[in-house]
């Protein structure tokens, strides 16, 4: 009996110290890139090496930085091949490897640093995969008296005529295509970061009557800020997503969970060692 309350008093112990003990950050080396067009159904986007993107206000590396974004970005564009049966799996998904792909276009990247309201700036990544087709990712930041906002994500690209996009023409001939999120993305006060280590997608909605392209543009361990960055270009106290708050609670409430379980097992044996304890005494008392 004492044994069993010893293991499970240890039990809790080591339950106790894994709750405290903070979980440590993995360093991840890159890998080279690649482009990937899978036959579906549709599964888990996979995530890349994070890059460090950065616009400066001269338009040049080395100078003042405006906007800083880190990150896993990917892009994924879900397509029908062309000419199967609608009872068969009729989809691919192109995905795109924007972190390793991609830098940034700083000629027509910028920002514009007047009166906070009239504050505003543009984060444009290109990249060419493969088969040299371009793509293309924008970022639209602007800001009022006290926030900072990412108002607009667009993704431009090419289909007709694009090697990446095996089996599939479009109807309509459209040179370029855009998707596009137009609502704000978040908002957040200067002088202080977004972050965001959950898996966050984005819907980016196919500028074109042809709706058979799903766009999604998903992030992990991304960290945003705009125009109130310190002279060293380094993020300053990060505000946590939803997904993030949400998350870290989940572990303490697991945990104690757990203990409550563990307490009430303890209580259990404790009882019933007493029972049998007195149960046996009786008869000895009584022999």
């Amino acid at each position: 009996m004492d044994r069993i309350v010893t293991f499970i008093l240890l039990a809790l112990g080591i339950l106790c110290a894994s709750a405290q003990t903070p979980t440590p950050t993995v360093t991840v080396t890159a890998s080279p890139s690649s482009v990937a067009s899978v036959s579906p159904s549709p599964s888990p986007t996979p995530f890349f090496p994070e890059s460090d993107y950065n616009v400066t206000t001269n338009g040049k590396p080395g100078g003042t930085i405006c906007i800083r974004m880190v990150g896993n970005l990917t892009v994924t564009v879900q397509y029908p091949r062309t000419g199967k049966s609608k009872t068969n799996s009729t989809d691919d998904i192109l995905m795109l490897d924007v972190s390793q792909k991609a830098a940034v276009d700083r000629e027509n990247s910028n920002c514009t640093l007047k009166q906070k309201s009239e504050t505003n700036g543009t984060m444009i990544l290109h990249w060419n995969t493969t088969h040299n087709s371009p793509y293309s990712l924008l970022f639209f930041f602007d800001a009022d008296s006290s926030n900072w906002k990412l108002n607009k994500i667009e993704f431009r690209f090419t289909v007709n005529g694009n090697k990446d996009f095996e089996n599939y023409t479009m109807q309509s001939n459209f040179t370029e295509l855009s998707a596009v999120d137009n609502k704000t993305v978040f908002t957040n006060e200067f002088e202080r970061s977004y972050r965001c280590d959950s898996l966050t997608p984005n819907d980016l909605k196919v500028q074109t009557p042809d709706t058979k392209l799903k766009v999604t543009f998903t992030t992990t361990d991304w960290q945003v800020q705009a125009f109130d960055i310190p002279t060293a270009g380094n993020f300053t106290n990060d505000r946590r997503c939803t997904a993030d708050i949400s998350s870290s609670k989940i572990v303490p409430i697991a945990v104690g969970a757990a203990l409550a379980g563990l307490v009430v097992v303890v209580l259990v044996a404790y009882l019933i060692g007493r029972f049998k304890n007195r149960k046996q005494n009786s008869y000895e008392a009584l022999s």
